[in-house]
């Protein structure tokens, strides 16, 4: 332990030999020796670029909590980067005598202010606002020898972008192309010391004999030709390789910076096993592809994410999406509040610190567990009314969805509501727009929004009315418009289809397909969107778990063989079976009713289903409203004809609930690079939290 003191101990004095080369390097420039002083100012910036990395391999922070390393390096770089170059530009004459003394004091000053900012760095390593690096602006200066007043512009216009939050590169601790920064930073290093070392200062004896020997004068002349071409050299490979650094940390903004806009769509019990089934679907049935796959995939990141809850290997929505939204484990059931009883920050409730707007779309009940966790902490997911109290409370500048019957008084036809409140009317008190229906919507411009089209969760796709009620895409469509007009500064959009979890929860992958479909359609407009501002926007396409276990497979065309010419395993054709379902199993289930008879079946067969065929012991579990098997009993009629679907098609469901399988993770834009990789839920909401959090930054050095 003591060996490891002495090495804490030790970088710190290793840090603290800046001052002495910085007082060394006044010395020098008093007596006028500026190239000795260009040489220990550039000692210093090799001492202040490798201290961090030996504190944190000496764990200086553990083992000497009570001596401030952050501290003690602020002063000394302040001292190295400010005051000593700036001291250097007035003894060599680079600005303009009459004015020196003024000039200087705008560096001095902008710099003390930037030294102290909070965040004029950030956790992701890039300064905001110029660095202070009026150590290389000296050099430059001495060096290119432009006219005096150039210098002084220079000067004035780099003090004024210390307060500009203009991105910079911090080439030895960027994460962005880490080994070409590296690289490309160390070689600007050897042209700065190039630069350096062929300062034009010729040896004083060959100015003695200048005049005495023609020989010596030639090899005057060859070497001051050779001083300056290599002079030359080292200026154009600084300054190239300076402005890559610097062009490179504009380019890498798009990748690391904080968010303006950010989308999280979540596809509510899509798997990996939903999305390329749809996929597939789209290009043998429509000979189309998805912006999923082709467009946020392959020009972003990609992840997996386990979903299990704290207290369940699988999980439920409420779970779920409190990892994504808070960054902790939770028990099922509970939203917003973590397995520790903790109750964290959201990402949408930092988002509204932050000034942004936020919004929140569903084609579920507005309240339901997913859009609730991102801004609610209650302990179970049926406190519908504590829900929207709390939607009252922190005012989502956009909620869309469906879940009137929470919203009317008790009185009022159709309220499921416990009390006379008139949550609508509070809302609208509230300065919200109210409207109920698809035109309303599309007539909708800025402001506050509530829109209710549905009294329980809305349609599924395939059976949705389209000129009255929105879809998902719809409803995306309005509430980027909403959230975007006239706000600078920026919003969080919060889309889920539900109806994907709902139709796996009944074996329906006709649903699925069509409300993937659609839930892709409103992906592409946050793409169009990125695409306009591809340096502010963020958007995330995930789950919050898989539901059903479906995949395509081999399976035997009946139980009395299992020989090769009894198996059957999925084609395309199979695949386009699909379209000639026209509803989903839900209604079907509906339309047979409690007590449905074997004529009912045939004709909903005919009608619903054509070319496919129901098995004997499928249409019996019907009649006999027998669950198919020990996973599927939500609903015997579902399940049933859902099987029917599988045997016709190859597309089988392991289940009626959710399963542990992991989901992918779809990024692209600014940050996006966070989000590949294989993690757990948790780690995505803490991720997420990281890209919003203000208070992230930190000290500039």
């Amino acid at each position: 332990m003591t060996a490891r003191l002495i090495f804490a101990w030790l970088v710190h004095l290793y840090s603290a030999l800046g001052a002495v080369i910085a007082f060394i390097a006044i010395l020098f420039i008093e007596q006028l020796r500026f190239q000795e002083a260009f040489f220990l100012m550039t000692l210093a910036v090799a001492i202040d670029a490798s201290d961090g990395t030996l504190a944190r391999a000496a764990r200086v922070k553990e083992l000497l909590p009570n001596f401030d390393g952050d501290r003690l390096e602020d002063i000394i770089d302040y001292f190295n980067y400010v005051v000593v170059p700036c001291l250097l530009l007035i003894r060599a004459n680079l600005l303009p005598s009459q004015d020196a003394l003024w000039l200087i004091a705008f560096p001095l000053l902008a710099s003390a202010y930037g030294f102290c900012q909070k965040q004029a760095k950030t956790a992701d390593h890039f300064f905001l606002g110029f660095p202070s690096y009026w150590n290389v602006v000296a050099l430059y200066l001495y060096v290119l020898k432009a006219p005096l007043w150039v210098n002084a512009f220079l000067i004035l216009a780099l003090s004024i972008l210390v307060f500009v939050p203009i991105r910079y590169v911090y080439p030895s601790r960027s994460p962005y192309l880490r080994s070409w920064t590296n690289t490309l930073g160390i070689l600007w290093g050897l042209a700065i010391v190039a630069m350096i070392y062929w300062l034009p200062e010729p040896p004083r004896e060959i100015i003695f004999c200048a005049g005495s020997d023609s020989k010596i004068a030639k090899a005057q002349v060859r070497m001051t030709q050779f001083f300056r071409r290599s002079l030359a050299c080292a200026v154009a490979l600084s300054l190239v390789v300076g402005g890559w650094l610097v062009i490179k940390a504009g380019a890498g903004q798009s990748q690391s910076a904080s968010p303006k806009y950010v989308f999280l769509f979540l596809a509510d019990g899509g798997g990996i096993a939903h999305l390329e089934i749809t996929r597939q679907y789209n290009r043998q049935v429509y000979n189309e592809g998805m912006v999923i796959s082709d467009r946020i995939m392959k020009e972003g990141s990609v992840g997996l994410m386990t979903t299990h809850a704290a207290n369940s290997l699988s999980t439920d929505s409420a779970a779920a999406a409190t990892a994504l939204a808070s960054g902790c484990k939770a028990n099922i059931g509970a939203l917003g509040v973590c397995a520790d009883g903790s109750v964290p920050s959201t990402v949408m409730e930092q988002a509204k610190k932050r000034g942004m707007r936020i919004g929140l779309v569903t084609n579920s009940t507005v309240y339901d567990a997913s859009p609730a966790a991102f801004v609610c902490h209650v302990p179970n997911r049926r406190h519908f009314a504590s829900i929207i109290d709390r939607y009252l409370e922190l005012e989502p500048d956009v909620i869309l969805g469906g879940g009137k019957e929470h919203f009317v008084p008790k009185g009022q036809p159709g309220s499921r509501r416990n009390d006379e409140t008139d949550a609508i009317a509070a809302f609208q008190k509230k300065g919200y727009q109210k409207v109920s229906n698809k035109l309303e919507l599309e007539r909708t411009s800025g402001g506050k929004l509530l829109g209710l089209f549905s009294d329980k969760e809305m349609s599924f796709e395939i059976e949705r009315k389209k000129n009255s009620e929105p879809s998902v895409y719809d409803m995306t469509r309005a509430a980027i418009r909403n959230l975007h007009d006239n706000n600078p500064h920026g919003f969080f959009a919060f889309i889920e289809n539900e109806n994907i979890d709902t139709a796996s929860h009944l074996s329906d992958i006709a649903a699925v397909i069509h409300d993937y479909r659609e839930f892709d359609r409103a992906v592409a407009l946050a793409y169009d969107f990125y695409k306009k501002y591809p340096r502010e926007t963020l958007i995330l396409v995930t789950s919050d778990h898989e539901t059903g276990g479906l995949g395509f497979t081999m399976a035997l065309k009946d139980l009395n063989s299992t020989r090769s010419d009894n198996q059957a395993a999925a084609t395309n054709a199979d695949l386009k079976k699909l379209q000639a379902i026209t509803i989903s199993l839900q209604q079907a289930s509906r339309i047979l009713g409690p007590a449905p008879t074997e004529e009912a079946v045939d004709k909903l067969m005919r009608e619903h289903f054509s070319g496919f065929t129901l098995a004997p012991e499928f249409k019996q579990a019907i009649i006999a409203r027998q669950p198919p098997s020990r996973t599927l009993y939500i609903d015997p009629t579902a399940h049933s004809l859902g099987l029917m679907i599988a045997n016709n098609t190859q597309a089988y469901w392991q289940t009626s609930s959710h399963t542990n399988n992991p989901v992918a993770v779809a990024a692209l834009g600014v940050g996006s690079e966070q989000f590949k990789g294989y993690y757990d839920n948790a780690d995505f909401g803490k991720k997420l939290l990281a890209l919003l959090d203000d208070s992230r930054t930190l000290l500039r050095r």
